[in-house]
């Protein structure tokens, strides 16, 4: 049997290291900044979206990016593109669908958590003493019964965002029955919309 080997990638741990490896290159934004009050406003609610969800995977993260927003706009700025894609993703589900983004940020956190056990059974396997089996033993059943967790977590979310898929084609699949059965009308509207008549 081929074992898949995936790697754990913490969410937290990434974004940690994207914030401080922008804070030691000193990397500056070419982006011009727009003063107005209206794309200030609006660059705030896009900001605030993104911690917002920051917060929700590590508060203790999203507190040095808050910090690093008032400290360090132009830095803060590259590190919000780095990490856009991702929490855009995300700030987006949570507005999509409810359920399902609570279910992936639980499995973030389990990702951290497991991520962290693993740094301490490392520690603890490199002490091979008799004194040490019992926290050895211990850690390592505690990574068991987490990365279990977080295997399961996944699983289940992978069922949802499938149930979500098909939901969404069966709706896809009726638009389409309905635009078959109008596609006169909507030849005629369109041909309306073009010329202005």
């Amino acid at each position: 049997m081929t074992q898949l080997k995936r790697q754990a990638h913490p969410l937290g741990l990434w974004m940690t290291v994207a914030v401080v490896g922008s804070l030691l290159m000193g990397v500056r934004s070419s982006v011009q900044v727009d003063a107005s009050d209206a794309a200030n406003t609006d660059k705030s609610a896009f900001i605030d979206r993104y911690l917002d969800v920051a917060d929700q995977i590590d508060p203790s993260l999203a507190g040095q990016l808050r910090s690093m927003c008032q400290l360090d706009p132009e830095g803060f700025e590259i590190v919000l593109r780095r990490l856009g894609p991702m929490l855009s993703g995300l700030a987006d589900l949570r507005g999509d669908d409810p359920e399902l983004y609570q279910h992936k940020i639980r499995e973030l956190h389990l990702e951290a958590t497991v991520a962290a056990l693993a740094v301490e059974a490392r520690r603890a396997a490199m002490d091979a003493s008799p004194q040490n089996a019992v926290m050895r033993d211990s850690l390592r059943a505690q990574l068991e019964a987490m990365v279990r967790a977080q295997v399961m977590t996944n699983l289940d979310n992978r069922v949802l965002f499938a149930q979500r898929l098909h939901e969404h084609l069966e709706q896809l699949d009726l638009e389409i029955e309905v635009d078959q059965a109008n596609l006169d009308a909507i030849v005629q509207d369109r041909i309306e919309s073009l010329t202005g008549q």
